[in-house]
């Protein structure tokens, strides 16, 4: 009986774990008669553009950057590379929390800007389809 116990206890807290971290949202079959499905988009993203904003100026003509898979403490850099140009966009896999570390080089000093985001995609139930939405995804490197 106390076996039984624990695993309804356990089967409770799972299904109270995954209600909690879900992008979903319901709308009410009443609003189904009249719904345009036009703006749904029913095919599930697996990637996204990233976009990067970093300061570039006559001092500054170039940034390194590194893309972490995670955070800075725990994280795997993914991808090293140099920004030229104020703005850079990248296609990165969904479903993953990313950081990302820019280092600027003034004459006697190092500066670094550092920002992160999870990149989920967020799904809408409405009436019998699953519509997926993309935020904007974007990390502000730039100097203050």
């Amino acid at each position: 009986m106390d076996v039984i116990n624990k695993r309804i206890s356990v089967l409770l807290l799972i299904i109270i774990m995954l209600s909690a971290f879900s992008c979903e949202e319901s709308i009410s079959d009443e609003d189904c008669s009249t719904y345009n499905y036009f703006d749904c988009n029913t095919v599930q993203p697996y990637e996204a553009d990233l976009e990067l904003h970093f300061t570039i100026s006559a001092n500054t003509q170039k940034v390194a950057f590194e893309i972490i898979e995670g955070t800075i403490e725990e994280g795997k850099t993914i991808i090293y590379d140099t920004a030229t140009t104020s703005s850079i966009t990248y296609i990165m896999p969904l479903q993953q929390y990313y950081t990302v570390k820019a280092t600027y080089e003034n004459s006697d000093k190092t500066i670094y800007a550092i920002d992160g985001l999870d990149m989920k995609a967020h799904s809408v139930h409405k009436c019998d389809s699953v519509c997926w939405t993309m935020p904007t995804f974007s990390l502000d490197l730039r100097l203050q």
